[in-house]
């Protein structure tokens, strides 16, 4: 289980993007995240969630897959995955996945849920939903939001099936739900099915328009967990950070919201947990070799 947070206490977690290294197979790709999960737990943090992508570059595109491999290979860190692309999925199918994960790993497992399109190409996207383009709108994504919640809520639902009678009949306790987005449209969703809340920097927003976003999480009180999700690029100097940094932006990467030493890093992340009164900011990175991952890890150690 991950430590307890106090006032004073940053907790860190893990947002493994499940990136293939050039020249890797997609088989080393996942061994590599089932060995990263094993070392972030090791060094503390608090939870290891999984980033569904149906793109090349990415090793997996099935969150739900990997993560009994790397609870199994885990003891204690929270597990799950940050998040399901749920226009592409049935609501129903989701809930059973994870009410299953969460019988095999009772207390570990995290089911974090978002709109996408994670990278997806359109004739992907049209793919995935067999040609029903209607499911790839933010309507239907709502819906699929509130089916969700309410199959996970003991099945408070007119004209449940009896796939969804008999697993809850089980005793099984289902997995918190975590609503992740960029938008006062992912907060509205939020509030109304009163989930927990991640907010993602990831994709270029503003830190000053995500802490406002948070607040009106805040005021709603529907519990203390909350999440913040930032890209670091960290090297042992703040020259060394800088200059790979603006080699992976010029290999096509995203820029990263914090870049610097580890000082330098953690100096940002405190600040950044102080304007969004959050106590968990959850971390993913550019770089994809394992090498450089496990030492990115080692040197954003939870203190």
């Amino acid at each position: 289980m991950p430590r307890q947070a106090d006032s004073k206490r940053l907790c860190l977690s893990v947002l493994d993007l499940c990136k293939r290294p050039h020249g890797a197979s997609a088989r080393e790709a996942l061994r590599n995240s089932v060995r990263l999960a094993s070392l972030a737990e090791e060094l503390g943090y608090s939870r290891y969630w999984i980033a569904e992508h149906h793109t090349s570059d990415a090793a997996q595109a099935s969150p739900e897959v990997l993560i009994p491999m790397i609870a199994a290979a885990t003891k204690r860190i929270r597990v799950g995955a940050g998040g399901i692309l749920l226009r592409y999925q049935s609501p129903l199918k989701v809930a059973e996945s994870f009410m299953t994960l969460a019988a095999m790993f009772p207390g570990r497992i995290d089911l974090g849920i978002c709109h996408g399109p994670g990278g997806t190409d359109d004739a992907t996207a049209v793919a995935l939903v067999d040609g029903n383009i209607d499911e790839l709108s933010w309507a239907s994504y709502a819906r699929k939001v509130g089916a969700l919640a309410a199959f996970l809520k003991e099945g408070r639902r007119a004209g449940r099936s009896e796939s969804e009678r008999r697993w809850q009949a089980s005793g099984i306790k289902p997995p918190p739900l975590w609503i992740l987005g960029s938008s006062e449209y992912s907060l509205n969703l939020a509030l109304a099915e009163r989930c927990r809340y991640g907010f993602t920097m990831v994709f270029g927003c503003s830190a000053e328009y995500g802490a406002r976003i948070m607040k009106q999480y805040r005021r709603a009180r529907i519990g203390d967990e909350r999440i913040l999700a930032v890209s670091v690029l960290c090297a042992r100097t703040s020259a060394t950070a800088c200059r790979i940094h603006r080699d992976l932006v010029q290999g096509g990467c995203l820029p990263s919201n914090v870049v610097g030493s580890p000082a330098d890093c953690r100096r940002i992340l405190e600040r950044l947990a102080r304007d969004f009164q959050t106590r968990e900011i959850m971390m993913t990175t550019f770089i994809d070799d394992y090498d450089s991952r496990a030492e990115f890890l080692r040197m954003m150690a939870p203190r």
